[in-house]
């Protein structure tokens, strides 16, 4: 897309839904993330996720040549001096090691839910060993996750997280969202 300050590429980023997509400036080598990342941890997706998806798309920029990275719920990773500090907004680290952290600890889920379900454990035990009371992660946001799934009747939750890494093609995910762009003269 030619835009009045430069070229954005749009780049097929599906995971959080099947029809997500980033925006990419290379030369500013800036990427508009969207719902392609999200901080390093997140543990209650929505029933539309698919995590194989996901890992595959966060690969994929992995390979972008990348100094700001803009999530769509607000932080900016960057170590560029030419972005102001914002407290609580502006995380001054390399996206790349952000997303990498991402995709650690989203193949290390990987592993346990394909262990759990090699040894037909229960659902729910599968998701416990998701989050071993060891990690921090785990009993930081216990509360908040389980209000989270209280409040939204199931649909974001950690057992969605689970399920979210045994989806499969033949029950395909909706289409979330539409864009339309049209020409103003």
């Amino acid at each position: 897309m030619d835009t009045e300050f430069g070229q954005l590429k749009a780049i097929a980023t599906p995971g959080h839904c099947d029809d997500h997509v980033v925006l990419y400036d290379p030369d500013e080598k800036l990427l508009l993330a969207g719902d392609a990342f999200m901080g390093s941890y997140f543990a209650t997706p929505n029933p539309d996720v698919d995590s194989r998806k996901w890992l595959t798309s966060l690969e994929r920029l992995m390979e972008l040549d990348i100094e700001i990275l803009i999530e769509g719920h607000g932080h900016i990773h960057t170590l560029r001096a030419d972005i102001p500090d914002f407290p609580g907004v502006v995380i001054r680290e390399d996206p790349k090691i952000a997303i990498s952290q991402k995709l650690d600890y989203m193949r290390w889920l990987r592993e346990q839910i394909d262990a759990g379900f090699l040894e037909r454990l229960p659902m729910r035990v599968i998701e416990a060993s998701c989050f071993p009371w060891g990690r921090r992660t785990s009993w930081e946001t216990c509360a908040t996750d389980e209000c989270i799934r209280l409040l939204s009747l199931g649909h974001f939750s950690r057992t969605e997280l689970v399920r979210s890494f045994v989806r499969n093609d033949s029950n395909p995910l909706p289409t979330v969202y539409e864009v339309r762009m049209s020409a103003r003269e």
